[in-house]
C-alpha cells in the first residue's frame, strides 16, 4: 500500500492534522531504515521498531518526534496491515 493510501486511512481514522502530515514521512524513513538494515519483507515487532527509534536518538531526534515515529510505525500496521506491533505500549 502506498504512503498515499496511508494518508488516506488516517483522515478516516480521525487523528490530528499534525499526524496526518507526519505520519507518512515518519513511515517512509522507517521503510528506509528496514531497508538499509536488511530487512524489507520481514514481520515488523517490537525489536526493530526499539531499534529504529534507537538510530533516531542516536542521530539526535528528540524524544517526541521519536514518540511520533512509534506511534506512526503502529498506525500504519494497525490500519494498512491490519496488524498490531506486540508489546509497544510500555515504550510509546
Amino acid at each position: 500500500m502506498s504512503l498515499v493510501e496511508f494518508e488516506q486511512l488516517l483522515a478516516r481514522d480521525k487523528v490530528s492534522r499534525q499526524d496526518r502530515t507526519w505520519f507518512p514521512k515518519w513511515y517512509a524513513r522507517f521503510e528506509e531504515f528496514l531497508r538499509e538494515t536488511g530487512r524489507t519483507g520481514e514481520q515488523v515487532h517490537r525489536g526493530v521498531v526499539i531499534e529504529f527509534s534507537q538510530t533516531l536518538l542516536r542521530s539526535g531526534t528528540r524524544a517526541a518526534f521519536r514518540l511520533q515515529a512509534f506511534r506512526a510505525v503502529a498506525s500504519y500496521h494497525r490500519l494498512v496491515r491490519q496488524h498490531i506491533i506486540p508489546d509497544l505500549a510500555d515504550v510509546m
